[in-house]
């Protein structure tokens, strides 16, 4: 596991390992909620924008994901270098 980030509310936590982002539903006993394997390498760094409603992950693929948290889906991508 390389990071670990409480969502908004506090009931869910999302993990990265990997190539892997993980949502926990953390007050169930944490029941696995989503697998998103949407990078090509390992994630390193993961935050939060100001709104609290996207998820922003960078990797080692060279791309920053940004997912939306209603839906868990990648609402962009971009290449850095």
């Amino acid at each position: 596991v390389e990071e670990v980030l409480m969502l908004p509310g506090g009931g869910a936590v999302v993990s990265a390992g990997g190539n892997e982002l993980k949502v926990w539903d953390i007050v169930s006993g944490g029941k696995l909620l989503h697998t998103l394997s949407n990078h090509q390498k390992t994630i390193t760094t993961m935050c939060l924008d100001g709104t609290g409603t996207r998820l922003l992950t960078g990797s080692l693929d060279q791309h920053v994901k940004v997912y939306s948290l209603e839906s868990f889906t990648v609402m962009h991508g971009m290449k850095y270098s």
